[in-house]
């Protein structure tokens, strides 16, 4: 019987916590497919709300003193049954500390790249590559690593942009989803349900989707429904109330996956108007059931843009809004983006995911 390699899973959250215990849902989804196949155990930096068939270990400790207490549960593993493969979800600190932890053990690392390590927006403050100092951080980061995994093309061309090369080390491997639906055809012109499912922040930009919809209404009779926490104080929820569109903007609030993948079967659309993104999961689930999206040019977006869905640049809403009305009145076009969505997230489905993810470690592990 062949022996199942062992793997060191660092992350700094996303894992068995978060709204309802559901994490981060396509990196639990992932943890568990590979949970199948290969002996894993599972290191978070932050508190564990629910339990289920992962093995997940909290990391105690603050700061600096966390770091050594990942450093004393490691090795007290390790040493009593080897790991082959050390995995970090995130760059920092998880990716920081799965290098350490490489270099001491003389285990092969594996780094995969989340969002921010890939991002540079200044204005608020957000993303690794934003100065100098990070990008260096960055760089050093992926150097070191034995193989590096992003999640988009996307990603890989921003840091070429950057400065980085890519290496031979470097693949790309979406997040895939299993639920496959049925392609749609294009509904009646009244009442069409849009759906933004995202995190009210900055980063999310949803006052471009708003203003989007806006535009959109003078066209078509649409109603906007914005899913997630809300991490702007009512910013805005008072923007669409000074706007004049409540009636045509609701909130739903945080929603666990379950009620977001019946938000999105429900919808004739999906949009997104982030500034930046590492994927966007949200993007396969609505391809996964066959509903259209629209986007702006960043992550998987970018990526499949012309062929799975419609992009625009970041932050230009009157973009966003022309491609939301040609895809809501186009039927060939609808039933296309809906089409090839399927059968792109046939071909890269959560299944997918996890054998090329068994791939790198074996061929890491061989080495």
């Amino acid at each position: 019987m062949k022996k199942k390699l062992r793997v060191a899973v660092i992350v700094h959250g996303g894992v068995n916590a978060g709204h309802e215990g559901q994490g981060v849902p396509s990196l639990v989804a992932l943890l568990k497919g590979l949970h199948l196949k290969v002996d894993l155990t599972i290191y978070s930096l932050a508190k564990l709300e629910v339990t289920n068939e992962l093995s997940v270990k909290y990391v105690p400790g603050i700061g600096r003193s966390k770091f050594a207490s990942l450093a004393f549960l490691f090795a007290k593993d390790h040493l009593k049954k080897s790991y082959d493969i050390v995995q970090a979800f995130w760059g920092f600190p998880s990716g920081v500390l799965a290098n350490f932890l490489s270099g001491f053990f003389s285990i092969p690392s594996i780094v995969t790249l989340m969002g921010g390590e890939t991002a540079s927006l200044p204005d608020i403050h957000y993303g690794s590559i934003r100065h100098k100092q990070g990008k260096r951080k960055v760089f050093q980061l992926l150097k070191k690593a034995n193989a590096v995994i992003a999640i988009s093309n996307y990603q890989i061309e921003f840091l070429k942009k950057a400065g980085f090369e890519r290496k031979a080390n470097f693949y790309v491997i979406p997040f895939g989803v299993l639920r496959i639906g049925n392609a749609r055809e294009l509904p009646g012109r009244e009442n069409l349900k849009i759906a933004h499912v995202a995190n009210i922040n900055r980063i999310k930009d949803h006052k471009t989707s708003i203003n989007a919809v806006r535009t959109v209404l003078k066209r078509l009779d649409v109603r906007l429904t914005i899913a997630g926490g809300d991490f702007m104080g009512g910013e805005i929820h008072k923007y669409v109330q000074d706007e004049g569109l409540d009636d045509k903007v609701r909130f739903t609030g945080v929603l666990n996956n379950e009620e977001v993948l019946e938000l999105i079967k429900d919808s004739d659309l999906v949009l997104m108007s982030s500034r930046s993104e590492g994927q966007a999961v949200v993007f396969n689930e609505a391809m996964a059931v066959g509903v259209p999206f629209c986007g702006t040019d960043v992550g998987l977006m970018q990526d499949l843009s012309g062929e799975c869905c419609l992009t625009s640049l970041p932050g230009d809403h009157e973009g966003l809004a022309n491609n939301i009305v040609k895809i809501l009145t186009d039927e060939s076009l609808y039933r296309t983006l809906s089409q090839n969505g399927i059968a792109w997230t046939i071909d890269n489905d959560l299944n997918t995911t996890v054998s090329k993810y068994l791939k790198v470690y074996k061929t890491l592990a061989e080495k």
